[in-house]
């Protein structure tokens, strides 16, 4: 497995920060759309609670990420001493 290009390096270290601005997105836009129903509001809720765990997440891995190798069915980060960690398989 080869080291990844800086696109996909970046992609790697920035999925869960996209991913939790555009669920916030999605939530304030649910506010805004259908706020008189309590459904909605509920819907809202729970759609930026999944973005600030998605957030948490971001701040706990994107420090960690130094380089990445990625194939077709995982992802590895390649540590300073050339220690592959497994992050999953696709």
């Amino acid at each position: 497995m080869e080291e990844a290009n800086p696109v996909k390096f970046y992609l790697a270290r920035y999925f869960f920060l996209a991913l939790s601005a555009l669920q916030g997105l999605a939530s304030v836009l649910m506010l805004l759309q259908f706020g008189d129903s309590p459904k909605a509001r509920f819907v809202a809720f729970a759609v930026f609670t999944i973005a600030l765990i998605f957030f948490s997440l971001h701040l706990l891995l994107s420090k960690r990420i130094r380089r990445v190798a990625i194939s077709k069915k995982k992802i590895e980060l390649i540590k300073p001493g050339k220690e592959k960690v497994m992050i999953g398989t696709m």
